[in-house]
């Protein structure tokens, strides 16, 4: 037996999920999508500030994550967030090993006047 389910009664993810909750089923749903299209031979995917409203726990799972995708992907992740951009500098550092450079960190500087700077950071710095 099907039940055919009228648009009043579909469950929306915002009845029961927090903010957070909703972002982090938002991107499960674009990494999955991303990581499985075949119609460009681009193996590149951006992300924008993906840890927005995200505790601790969860942004480091997400790092884990990107870090397992990233043996045949590019990833190119933006963030506000200096401690998650700490983070991920020292996640990722494993994979700049055997002396192959696949991860690389940059950040803008500002001197609060008119001078903007590109920064590329190593990954064994820390800007804390």
């Amino acid at each position: 037996m099907t039940v055919a389910l009228s648009a009043e009664n579909r469950l929306s993810p915002g009845k029961f999920f927090s903010e957070a909750q909703i972002n982090v089923l938002a991107l499960s749903i674009f990494l999955a999508g991303a990581t499985q299209q075949r119609w460009s031979n681009l193996r590149s995917i951006c992300i924008d500030d993906p840890v927005q409203q995200m505790d601790d726990m969860n942004a480091y799972a997400f790092l884990e994550l990107i870090r397992g995708l990233a043996r045949d992907r590019q990833f190119v992740i933006t963030t506000c967030d200096p401690r998650f951009y700490d983070l991920a500098r020292e996640m990722f550092e494993c994979l700049n090993d055997n002396g192959r450079s696949k991860f690389c960190a940059y950040r803008l500087s500002y001197d609060g006047k008119e001078k903007h700077a590109l920064i590329m950071d190593s990954p064994k710095q820390s800007l804390h």
